[in-house]
């Protein structure tokens, strides 16, 4: 499905261009980063920012409930779109030596966390926290966006399996201090 088309179905997108405000215009309006305004655009916040709800309420007349309701549904239509583009997933053999969310990724043709993130609709840190092995679990908005996407229960645990695996093995850690620059 065509990028463009799913921006649109996004309220906080298609309020700023229906009244010709660049991002720039717009995240200055809400006081906000223009980052935060394009995070929130691509559907990589759990909700909309309250500080962008509140212009599209008190300035552009629209009902915060609608906003939310609109921006729920936005997420949910792109994670399905992604699930519908990639499946079946696989996973392959189980490796201690990668990481598997990364794994996982790249055979989806995603070569950063970020362009991954932006595909399903999560913030980038979650994936950056989850391959960097600075947490054993997946946050809950990730296992979220993993079943949204139409990975089923089962796939969900065993990819969770396998980072907890490589979590513990100390692999992750050993890698990620000797990549870090002191």
């Amino acid at each position: 499905m065509p990028r463009k088309s799913q921006e649109s179905w996004n309220p906080i997108r298609r309020t700023r261009l229906e009244n010709h405000k660049t991002l720039e215009q717009f995240s200055h309006e809400c006081k906000v980063h223009i980052q935060a305004v394009y995070l929130n655009e691509m559907g990589m916040y759990p909700t909309v920012l309250p500080a962008i709800s509140r212009r599209l309420v008190e300035h552009y007349g629209r009902s915060p409930t609608e906003i939310e309701e609109e921006y729920q549904y936005y997420v949910v239509r792109k994670r399905l779109a992604f699930g519908v583009e990639h499946q079946p997933y696989d996973f392959g053999e189980s490796d201690l030596s990668r990481n598997p969310v990364k794994s996982f990724r790249t055979t989806l043709g995603y070569n950063t966390a970020f362009g991954f993130a932006t595909a399903i609709a999560v913030n980038p840190t979650l994936i950056r926290r989850v391959e960097s092995c600075k947490v054993e679990d997946f946050p809950k908005h990730l296992v979220q966006a993993l079943r949204d996407i139409n990975l089923s229960a089962r796939d969900v645990e065993e990819l969770q399996l396998r980072h907890r695996e490589y979590f513990y093995s100390g692999i992750g850690k050993v890698k990620s201090v000797r990549g870090s620059v002191s």
